[in-house]
């Protein structure tokens, strides 16, 4: 090869080089301009792996914050999530119900729970989309394709939704249940704390 195939490569090679340098450097800043909702540990909260604790006799609890990283990728805009792990620990059965959470913003306002239908039925309103975009049958393969798509989409996101959601209902003796639970989407301020209650419980969460 001669010295100018040798310059070429080298060339390409720095450019690869310096690509990778800059996506490593956006990374980073990304990384570090993103908005960090952790637990704080108190007398009857422990934290670990940016989970909350609480234990007591019968039932432990563990909740973390965690965004929506699936269909329907929008989901974020709409609610805040938090992941929970609730184990009973007892030879009884223990009801678990929706009412017994709900969140405090930085201004005391307060939030509830969504269940799993009511999540779903905001991000895909029941009501008569594809027939209002498309009035008239479509003809051409391409619109076709993109109504299948949607639909596709929109049973997926809707399947997600129900399958990674936590369900209250029973939770059965010395078993364990976990999933996303959702909040109103609340705007998160910097250097201030948001509040999460179960029950009497009170956990508080860091907004850096």
């Amino acid at each position: 090869m001669n010295r100018k195939g040798k310059n070429y490569f080298i060339l390409i090679k720095m450019k690869k080089i310096c690509v990778i340098v800059f996506i490593i450097g956006l990374t980073a800043i990304v990384s570090n301009c993103a908005t960090q909702i952790t637990p704080v540990k108190s007398e009857s909260v422990e934290t670990s792996n940016q989970f909350a604790i609480i234990k007591n006799p019968d039932l432990d609890l563990a909740v973390r914050y965690k965004g929506w990283n699936q269909n329907p990728s929008n989901l974020n805009s709409y609610f805040t999530t938090f992941f929970v792990i609730f184990r009973n620990k007892s030879n009884k059965k223990m009801s678990l119900d929706i009412n017994s959470f709900y969140l405090l913003d930085s201004h005391g306002e307060q939030f509830n729970l969504y269940s799993a239908n009511e999540v779903a039925d905001i991000i895909y309103p029941q009501r008569n989309y594809f027939e209002e975009k498309y009035p008239v049958i479509p003809e051409s393969p391409n619109e076709i394709l993109d109504i299948e798509e949607q639909f596709q989409n929109r049973d997926i996101g809707i399947r997600n939704i129900k399958f990674d959601s936590f369900t209250f209902n029973q939770l059965m003796p010395n078993a364990t249940k976990k999933g996303f639970i959702f909040f109103e989407k609340i705007e998160p301020i910097k250097k201030t704390n948001i509040e999460l209650y179960y029950k009497e419980n009170k956990i508080i969460f860091r907004i850096e």
